[in-house]
């Protein structure tokens, strides 16, 4: 018998054993999950907002998992809300924008954190964009003076798949199988069509937490022009636009899509295409005129044609606009902007009252040309609860645009 290479061997397996459990460790560390007991660890704080008259305290989960990648203050960070429903959104956004990302997500039951935090890391297994650049938060209302939990559990990896399930067997049908039942199944009932969504809430505890210097703030059921962040890096480098003491802000185009599906116009001659031919692509808010039309669509349509009959694909200004009432165009931004009021919630005003500020802290607007965002799906008059939301939020809105007049020294635009 060979006891010298029975030993070897033997040696050779407790290293290999020895580094895949330190493997192992490193990789749950990172991902803050303590894998013997599916523990997942956060850190909380509580802060109050209010609605309709009566105070409600909120959990507020900051930097819930962080991204792999490190962020430089010269780009712009991503910022986009939504609730739990909409998480199959972040894949699609994360892979067009390839850059920092701030995703802050609602939830009405607190309690059932477990099974989105498993839903958010099954994200990252699958999606390598994901976990690059998406850094996560979440917010959900306190109820019965509920106390922040410092650790959650959570479901064992791939949760979403049943005992048995052939889908599950290797990494690819697995991940596929996941998207279909995150699609299809993670809602939140407490999310009906009455609830006052805290929006701005989200929006602000996204740019608090933002990294970089400039910023582009989305729902989540958006998404962007193709490799948009590289290009509009660049017109910044060949432009000054982060030393620049002119106070600019850069508005994208915003568009609707017929169809909630993936496959949304992406880039210049895609838009042409489903505004022009197909039909399927109008502008955003179509039936509110003074929500997005200040644009001057014509003009950057115009624009962009020019453009691209002389080959020309880089961004660049297409023309400035004045703000105008109820206007609340997209806007890359630097983080020197007024923050969104967060009084503001459920339908109306939420997005026109920081905008507003905007243009009385005396900052530009500039309209790029071959850039736009999309929505999924065509935008529904405002009708139901969205009208009492409205009619609250304008009383709000009128309180807000008194106090704002005198804080910037009765300017009027």
């Amino acid at each position: 018998m060979n006891y010298s290479k029975m030993w070897t061997n033997r040696c050779f397996a407790l290293i290999l054993e020895v580094l895949i459990t330190i493997t192992t460790f490193l990789v749950v560390k990172h991902l803050g999950i303590d894998h013997f007991k599916h523990k997942f660890r956060i850190n909380c704080m509580e802060k109050t907002l209010h609605k309709i008259g009566e105070n409600e305290r909120v959990i507020v989960i900051n930097n819930m998992m962080r991204a792999d990648d490190k962020q430089n203050k010269e780009d712009i960070s991503l910022l986009v809300q939504g609730d739990i429903s909409k998480l199959h959104y972040v894949p699609q956004l994360a892979q067009l924008w390839e850059g920092p990302i701030e995703a802050v997500f609602y939830h009405t039951n607190y309690a059932d954190l477990d099974r989105v935090v498993s839903a958010i890391i099954q994200l990252r297994y699958c999606f390598s964009h994901i976990r690059k650049h998406v850094t996560w938060h979440f917010v959900s209302p306190s109820q019965n003076d509920e106390v922040c939990k410092e650790e959650v559990n959570i479901a064992p990896h791939l949760s979403f798949c049943d005992d048995g399930d052939s889908a599950c067997e290797n990494h690819e049908s697995s991940c596929e199988f996941f998207f279909a039942k995150l699609r299809n199944n993670l809602t939140d009932p407490g999310l009906d069509v009455n609830y006052w969504f805290p929006v701005n809430v989200l929006r602000n505890v996204a740019r608090n937490n933002t990294k970089t210097d400039w910023h582009l703030t989305l729902d989540i059921d958006l998404v962007v022009s193709e490799s948009m962040r590289e290009r509009f890096l660049n017109f910044a480098k060949r432009n000054g636009v982060f030393n620049s003491l002119s106070k600019p802000i850069y508005i994208l185009p915003g568009f609707e899509f017929t169809s909630d599906s993936d496959d949304l116009p992406r880039t210049m001659e895609e838009l042409f295409y489903h505004y022009y031919i197909t039909m399927g692509l109008r502008v955003f808010h179509e039936w509110c005129k003074t929500c997005y039309h200040h644009t001057n669509y014509e003009l950057w349509l115009k624009s962009c044609q020019n453009q691209q009959l002389k080959g020309k694909t880089d961004i660049i200004v297409s023309h400035y606009v004045q703000w105008k009432s109820s206007f609340e165009p997209y806007i890359i931004a630097p983080n020197t902007i007024p923050m969104f009021p967060e009084q503001f919630q459920g339908y109306g005003y939420n997005k026109i009252s920081q905008s507003y500020e905007t243009a009385l802290a005396g900052y530009k607007f500039a309209v790029l040309a071959n850039a736009f965002v999309v929505h999924h799906g065509w935008k529904s008059p405002t009708e139901g609860i969205k009208k009492l939301q409205l009619k609250h939020n304008s009383i709000i809105w009128e309180k807000l645009k008194r106090k704002l007049h005198k804080q910037y020294s009765n300017r009027l635009i």
